[in-house]
C-alpha cells in the first residue's frame, strides 16, 4: 500500500494554501507594519542596496495579499492600506467611577452595613428606628450614625442612575426617611461630621411631603432646607418608585416618584423647571438615610449604575 501524501500540484501549477480571512487581514497588517519598521530603521532614502531589496520583496508580498484580500471580499483597516503606516490606536474613554449594584435584599450581600438599625427583613431593608440623628445634634463635632452608605456603590460617584423602592415603615410619621443623593466623607468615617458636605431627599409621611436638605461643611448652621413639595407617597409599607439620575458632570440630578418629577437640582444657573443650589459638591457616595429619630423606612429592589 502506497503512502498518501498531500498534493501541492494543481493544474496550473503549485497550489498555495489560503489563509481564513481574519489571519489573512492580520498577516497584511503585520507586513505592514513590519516594512515600516524597517524603513524606518535603515535610514529611508539612503538604505543600502540589500534593504532596499528586501522592501521591495516585500512590497511585492504585500501586493499579492492586499489582490487575495479584495478577491475575498475582506475590508481592510487603515493600517494595512499603504506600507509603513502606523497602526490605528484608539483612545478608550475613562471608566466611570463606581460599580454597578443590584440588590433585592433577599440577603446579605454586602451593599449596604447591617447594624442594630439597619436589618434586612423579609425580602427588604430596614433603616430606623434611631434614638438620635442629625437634626437632634447640638454640637456639631460629634458625628451622628443614622446614614447608610451603599458600601459596593463607590465613594466618589460623579453620574449615575439610581433605582429603589421606598415607603414608610413604622415609628414617628412626622419624621423623615429618605435617600443620601451626595455624601462627600472627608474622614471615610461613613458618618455626617462638620466638615462633610451632605445632600439627601427625604419623605415625611405624616405630611406626605419631600423635602431637598443639605449640611454645609464647617457652618454654625449648617442645615438648609432647599425645596419641599406633596409627595404622593402611597400606604404605609406600599413600595414607591424612586429615581434619581445624576449627569452634568455630577451638577444636575434629577428626581421622580412613581413617574412623576419631584424636583431637577442644578450646581449652575437654573433653567425653567430647575432648582438651583448653591453649595453643592460634584462627586460623593450615595445610600439611605433617616433625617429624623425614631422612625423607620423600608428599602427594596435596589440598584445602581454609574454613568459616563
Amino acid at each position: 500500500m502506497s503512502e498518501s501524501t498531500p498534493k501541492n500540484e494543481g493544474p496550473l501549477g503549485p497550489r498555495h494554501q489560503h489563509l481564513p480571512v481574519p489571519l489573512l487581514a492580520l498577516a497584511i497588517i503585520a507586513l505592514s507594519t513590519t516594512m515600516c519598521s524597517r524603513s524606518s530603521t535603515s535610514g529611508g532614502s539612503e538604505a543600502g542596496p540589500d534593504v532596499a531589496a528586501t522592501l521591495a520583496a516585500m512590497q511585492v508580498e504585500l501586493d499579492n495579499a492586499k489582490a487575495t484580500a479584495a478577491a475575498a471580499g475582506i475590508s481592510l483597516p487603515p493600517a494595512a492600506t499603504a506600507a509603513g503606516q502606523a497602526l490605528p490606536t484608539e483612545q478608550a474613554g475613562a471608566p466611570a467611577p463606581g460599580q454597578s449594584v443590584e440588590d433585592r435584599f433577599d440577603s446579605d450581600i454586602g451593599t449596604f452595613a447591617l447594624g442594630e438599625n439597619v436589618q434586612i427583613q423579609n425580602g427588604a431593608l430596614l433603616m430606623g428606628p434611631f434614638q438620635q440623628c442629625a437634626e437632634d445634634v447640638a454640637s456639631f463635632d460629634a458625628p451622628v450614625n443614622c446614614i447608610a452608605v451603599c458600601q459596593t456603590c463607590g465613594t466618589d460617584l460623579v453620574n449615575y442612575h439610581m433605582e429603589l423602592d421606598i415607603s414608610f415603615a413604622d415609628g414617628l410619621s412626622d419624621k423623615g426617611f429618605g435617600v443620601l443623593l451626595r455624601f462627600d466623607d472627608q474622614n471615610g468615617d461613613q458618618m455626617l461630621d462638620r466638615e462633610d458636605y451632605y445632600l439627601d431627599l427625604a419623605f415625611n409621611a405624616f405630611e406626605n411631603e419631600w423635602s431637598i436638605f443639605v449640611h454645609i461643611p464647617d457652618e454654625v448652621n449648617p442645615w438648609f432646607r432647599v425645596k419641599s413639595g406633596p409627595a404622593g407617597l402611597r400606604a404605609r409599607n406600599a413600595p414607591n418608585k424612586l429615581e434619581v439620575t445624576a449627569s452634568n458632570s455630577g451638577r444636575i440630578i434629577d428626581i421622580f416618584l412613581n413617574d412623576s418629577r419631584l424636583a431637577k437640582l442644578t450646581a449652575d444657573a437654573p433653567q425653567p423647571g430647575e432648582t438651583l443650589i448653591e453649595e453643592w459638591a460634584d462627586s460623593g457616595a450615595v445610600g439611605f438615610t433617616a433625617t429624623g429619630r425614631r422612625v423607620q423606612g423600608r428599602y427594596d429592589n435596589f440598584s445602581f449604575e454609574p454613568l459616563p
